[in-house]
């Protein structure tokens, strides 16, 4: 328990903007938001019953944050994070040329676990620290459509 209390101090810390002791950097304070954007993102998706596969998963084309099962459906899941409101908002940021890259480490991702015909989308969920030292989760599900081509 004590364990499960100093990560979400740890990752609020992070969403509010406060570094842990011993690092220095934005480089390294982003990454850390990422890691616990993703961490957060994947109890999230748990918690509505999703069935996480894999996090993380990196080929040579592209990452995808994580990956998912939602009853028969495959989730590609790309998760933002925002120590504030006030930065741009985490769904803007993910252009076409990220879309696409994206999709390149689906088919990746489908092509090494030799599935075919499984039916997938792609959602995106944001987390987003309110400066008050809680959590804003949004989950955009099929936040984009891709061209089957």
């Amino acid at each position: 328990m004590i364990t499960v209390l100093r990560g979400l101090t740890g990752l609020i810390n992070r969403l509010i903007g406060r570094r842990p002791a011993g690092t220095s950097g934005a480089e390294a304070s982003t990454t850390d938001l990422g890691r616990q954007g993703e961490r957060t993102a994947a109890k999230f998706l748990k918690r509505r019953g999703y069935r996480i596969i894999t996090r993380n998963f990196r080929c040579n084309v592209g990452e995808i944050d994580i990956v998912a099962r939602h009853d028969s459906m495959l989730v590609f899941v790309e998760v933002k994070s925002r120590s504030s409101a006030q930065a741009a908002a985490p769904e803007e940021n993910i252009s076409p040329a990220q879309r696409r890259k994206l999709l390149r480490a689906a088919k990746a991702f489908l092509a090494a676990h030799q599935w075919q015909d499984v039916p997938c989308r792609f959602d995106l969920v944001t987390v987003t620290g309110t400066g008050d030292k809680k959590l804003h989760i949004e989950h955009y599900v099929d936040a984009w459509q891709v061209d089957k081509s």
